[in-house]
């Protein structure tokens, strides 16, 4: 009996560090993946409040405004002239 119980703690004493160091490692990886997708998921949000619609394609990004909420302006800025975007506020 003692050396099955011996048996059973040095299966233990070799598993238990693999099996912590993994669901740490598993732990992180879900933070980061959840982190990421709340992002994705804000920023869209947000684009779409300002009346602008974000399209990928293969050969770059889009930013499509939406005419009852934006305006494309050119303002001064430090002394020149640039290319803006006036959201309109309700």
């Amino acid at each position: 009996m003692f050396e099955t119980r011996l048996r059973s703690i040095r299966l233990w004493l070799t598993i238990s560090p693999w099996l912590i160091a993994g669901m740490l490692l598993m732990g992180i990886a879900s933070m980061m993946a959840a982190s990421f997708f709340w992002t994705v998921h804000l920023t869209r949000s947000e684009l779409t409040e300002m009346g602008l619609t974000r399209i990928e394609r293969p050969e770059g990004t889009w930013l499509i405004l939406d005419p009852s909420k934006t305006r494309l302006r050119t303002c001064t800025m430090a002394g020149q002239s640039v290319t803006c975007i006036r959201i309109e506020e309700d």
